[in-house]
This record gives structure tokens, sequence and C-alpha cells, in this order.
């Protein structure tokens, strides 16, 4: 098995930064989460575009992005992040065509 980016989301604004929140995640529009294939509570990896901040989190699905708990102490509102998801693949199938969700 080997670990392949399985889909990204580029280049979102983060809206809301909610640090009393009872578990940390990263919420994300609902249309947004079914084009790249990411399904609720599904674990992803949040960075920044321009800053160092990288987390590792779960995605919710909603209306706005919104970074909540303690993932919100690592961005701030208005910061643009990327969103990348990742999965497990058989080695010979990842030698195939295989491309990623770019959204």
């Amino acid at each position: 098995m080997i670990t392949v980016l399985k889909s990204k989301i580029r280049a979102l604004k983060v809206d809301v930064c909610r640090v009393e929140y009872e578990e940390g995640s990263i919420t994300i529009p609902k249309e947004i989460m079914r084009k790249a294939n990411i399904n609720p509570y599904e674990k992803v990896e949040v960075n920044s575009k321009y800053g160092k901040g990288r987390i590792l989190t779960y995605a919710i699905p909603g209306d706005q992005v919104e970074l909540n708990g303690g993932a919100a102490n690592h961005f701030k509102e208005g910061e643009i992040v990327h969103v990348n998801v990742f999965e497990q693949v058989e080695e010979e199938w990842i030698n195939s065509d295989y491309k990623p969700i770019i959204i």
C-alpha cells in the first residue's frame, strides 16, 4: 500500500475561527466537500497558503469555512488555506493513470 493525494481544495478563505468549540475541526461548505469527495469526519490536512500553519483535523459539512476548537489557534479569519486528503491504494494502482481531484 502507498499513501497518495486523494483530493485537494485550493485557496479556501477562512470565514470564522471559533476557539470556544468542543472539538477541533474544519467546517467546509457541503458542495465543496462533495466535489472534493471528502466524507464527513474524514481526516484532512489544512495548511496556510502564505503562513506556516499546518494541522491535521477532520472535516464537517456546513455553510462556510470555519476552524473550530484547537484548529482555530493555528489560523486567522480571512486567511487562505488549502485542504488535502490522502488515501491508501495498492502501489500497482497508482502506476496507472491515477489523478487526484483538485478543486
